[in-house]
């Protein structure tokens, strides 16, 4: 059964995609290690979601490290390593992203091996997520 927290979806359209444009002020998630970081505008800086605050947080840090560390060694991003785990669910991603050129590597198909899968599973056991994805009424909403 395919669930949501399987997949991540946007309305916005295709033609928001900027091939060339640079915004050094939006950081990847990987790339943010407290939510002060974020620039004001970010929406996750406006209305952050319960993973991504105080303690929740720095506990939900410790898997993107875990995974981080997983993507290194195998020489992908950890955004590809996340997809290529999405995919081995059996779900079909839909990468989406601001820059072109991200979509595009992020689009690149990675397989994973079953050692890699058990090192992930790993992985979320020994860090567990932490918080709500959404909160309140909108996690309601999430699965039903």
């Amino acid at each position: 059964m395919l669930t949501s927290k399987y997949v991540y979806h946007s309305r916005h359209s295709h033609d928001s995609l900027q091939p060339n444009r640079t915004r050094p002020d939006i950081k990847r998630t990987s790339e943010t290690r407290r939510l002060e970081d974020l620039p004001e505008t970010d929406i996750r800086q406006k209305h952050p979601r319960p993973r991504f605050v105080g303690e929740s947080f720095e506990q939900n840090l410790k898997l993107v490290d875990a995974v981080g560390e997983i993507a290194k060694r195998k020489g992908v991003t950890t955004a590809q390593l996340a997809i290529a785990w999405v995919v081995r669910q059996g779900a079909i991603p839909i990468p989406g992203s601001t820059k072109m050129e991200r979509v595009l590597m992020n689009s690149k198909p990675i397989a994973l091996s079953n050692e890699e899968m058990a090192e992930l599973g790993e992985a979320m056991k020994a860090n567990p997520v932490v918080g709500e994805r959404y909160g309140g009424a909108h996690e309601a909403l999430l699965n039903g």
